[in-house]
């Protein structure tokens, strides 16, 4: 893989794959009863049994019901704003194609 990536890409791989050793488990955008066989098969075969999964989907923006104006920024931020410090988790799954 020499040459195909630029060091700061190599080097944030690395420092992901370090952090990576250290986490509880992983998070997926599906759910068990769709899934299970298939989240099963990765905590068995590559995780040895030895991390958490949790199944927190599936979550599809498209068929999400919507008020309007109901996704404006203002409307988030007041709402983290009502928050206690450090009591909210972001996760991003990146982009759904939506």
């Amino acid at each position: 893989m020499e040459g195909c990536f630029t060091f700061e890409i190599m080097n944030c791989s690395t420092h992901q794959y370090e952090f990576a050793k250290t986490a509880a488990g992983d998070l997926y955008n599906t759910c068990r009863l769709t899934e299970g066989t298939y989240l099963d098969l990765l905590a068995n075969e590559l995780m040895n049994g030895s991390k958490r999964q949790w199944a927190i989907g599936p979550f599809n923006s498209a068929t999400t019901y919507r008020h309007k104006n109901s996704n404006s920024p203002d409307r988030y931020l007041e709402w983290l704003d009502k928050q206690a410090p450090h009591s909210v988790v972001y996760i991003s799954f990146g982009t759904s194609g939506c």
